[in-house]
């Protein structure tokens, strides 16, 4: 389950915004970063995730809302 999943933690500096945890991931062979808030935070439905790119994933994937895409887990790296 991904909420089992370790990440790196990010800590706002306003505490109106919540707290969430960052995994790597990879989406397609695409690098990410899978955004997992705070258990308190419903922002989305449990079958939406919210992930970050340095491309625009959708484009570069030639994908649709609904469309089927592969993520793998990436293991964290620690320096």
């Amino acid at each position: 389950h991904l909420r089992n999943q370790k990440g790196i933690e990010l800590i706002p500096a306003d505490p109106d915004y919540c707290r969430a945890r960052v995994i790597a991931v990879s989406v397609n062979g695409i690098d990410a970063a899978l955004i997992i808030p705070e258990k308190t935070v419903r922002i989305h439905g449990s079958h939406t995730l919210e992930l970050l790119a340095p491309v625009m994933l959708k484009a570069a994937l030639g994908i649709d809302d609904g469309d089927t895409v592969e993520i793998s887990v990436k293991p964290v790296i620690r320096e």
